[in-house]
C-alpha cells in the first residue's frame, strides 16, 4: 500500500470510529450533575462483614443510590457519590445468603463501626450534602436490635 493510501485509510477509520463513538454517548449526562460523596465503614457482629449493599436515598424525593461492597474479614469501607444539594438517610443490606439465609438491615445512627461506639439516641439520622462535599464517617454496623424499623432497599 502506498504511503498516502495509507494515511488516508487511518484518517477515514479514526473519523468513522470517533463518529461511531459519539453516536453511542447518551445526550443525557451525569458528568454536568453537581455532585457530593458519603463515605463510611461498615461492621458486623460476626468475625467478618459479609457483601452488602450501601443506599443513600433522599426522603423527599425518593431518589437512591447505592454501592456493592463485597466481604471482608474486617471492618470494610464505602463510598457512594450522590446528587447535590440534597439530604440523605445511609442504609445498608446484607446480599442474601451471605451470613443468613435473609438479608438484614441497618441504618446511620451516629457512632463509630472501629470503636464500636454506639450513640444512646439511635435514629434514623439524615445528612446533607453540598455540591463538591465529602462527607466522611457515616459508619453502619448495629445490625438487630434497632429501635426503628430499617428501610426497606428499593426494589430492583
Amino acid at each position: 500500500m502506498k504511503p498516502r493510501a495509507a494515511v488516508a485509510l487511518v484518517l477515514l477509520s479514526t473519523t468513522l470510529l470517533a463518529a461511531a463513538c459519539r453516536g453511542r454517548v447518551p445526550l443525557t449526562s451525569a458528568t454536568g450533575t453537581a455532585t457530593a460523596v458519603i463515605t463510611g465503614e461498615l461492621g458486623y457482629p460476626s468475625e467478618w462483614v459479609p457483601p452488602m449493599t450501601v443506599y443513600a436515598e433522599d426522603p423527599r424525593s425518593g431518589e437512591v443510590f447505592f454501592a456493592r461492597t463485597n466481604s471482608s474479614p474486617s471492618v470494610t469501607g464505602y463510598a457512594l457519590e450522590v446528587r447535590a444539594p440534597g439530604t440523605y438517610r445511609v442504609f445498608a443490606w446484607t446480599a442474601a445468603g451471605a451470613s443468613t439465609e435473609e438479608s438484614i438491615g441497618s441504618y446511620y445512627c451516629g457512632g463509630s463501626a472501629r470503636e464500636c461506639s454506639t450513640p444512646a439516641d439511635q435514629r434514623v439520622l439524615t445528612l446533607s450534602v453540598a455540591p463538591g462535599d465529602t462527607v466522611r464517617g457515616i459508619d453502619i454496623f448495629l445490625f438487630g436490635g434497632l429501635p426503628e424499623r430499617v428501610p426497606r432497599p428499593p426494589s430492583t
